[in-house]
């Protein structure tokens, strides 16, 4: 459903063109910041989805750890409610144990990884960040951090994250009757007469629209 499409499986006016999906053993895959992430859920009442890292459930990878800072810089996304980045620290001269996540996986008897919520509690307890490489930060949906610090870090982030889009535009095509999609990486209203810009009251950017396609002889029939 709009916004989200299948290349090769839908033609690309029935979605967004920053809303493509793949699909992998039956789950529905979106790219953000170089990873791939599980859709778990999509709540299209208040324009939201629940993402959790594909990595986490793959058998084959013993040691599932974000490698990436995420970042919706360049996407159509913004962070949900109760959103919180657990960071992790690889590589690490120093050991840490204190209100943090274990990373075994990725340690070693002279090097040491693990991950946090609040990096400032490292300084707080004379750890020095500098032991370390770089953060990579992954972000978490927080309820109780009590809970959560009962967790590992594979179960913490399971539990995704939420991220919300603009759906201002399709509400108010759906509302004047049309159907959402896009024409020339565009947003379009495509309604029973044509395609309008906005929705399918009769307006001049509709009448506007209507007669460019006129003169392209391009077709304004949506299938999806």
């Amino acid at each position: 459903e709009y916004p989200f499409w299948i290349p090769g499986r839908q033609e690309s006016y029935c979605g967004s063109p920053t809303f493509n999906i793949t699909c992998r053993d039956k789950n529905p895959i979106l790219k953000i910041s170089d990873d791939d992430y599980i859709i778990r859920d999509i709540f299209y009442t208040n324009n939201s989805l629940l993402l959790s890292q594909a990595e986490l459930y793959d058998v084959g990878n013993r040691c599932p750890t974000p490698q990436h800072n995420f970042s919706t810089g360049g996407t159509p996304f913004c962070y949900g409610p109760e959103i919180v980045d657990l960071f992790f620290f690889y590589n690490c001269t120093e050991p840490y144990q204190e209100e943090t996540y274990a990373v075994d996986c990725a340690s070693n008897v002279s090097h040491h990884a693990f991950a946090v919520f609040h990096t400032e509690l490292l300084d707080g307890r004379n750890h020095s960040e500098l032991s370390c490489q770089p953060p990579v930060s992954a972000p978490v949906t927080i309820d109780s951090l009590k809970r959560l610090l009962s967790m590992n870090y594979t179960d913490v982030l399971k539990k995704g994250f939420v991220l919300q889009w603009d759906g201002d535009s399709c509400s108010k095509c759906r509302s004047s009757g049309g159907e959402c999609g896009s024409y020339d990486n565009e947003f379009v209203c495509y309604c029973d007469d044509h395609k309008h810009l906005k929705t399918c009251d009769v307006g001049k950017q509709g009448r506007v629209l209507h007669s460019i396609e006129n003169l392209l002889h391009i077709p304004y029939k949506y299938d999806c």
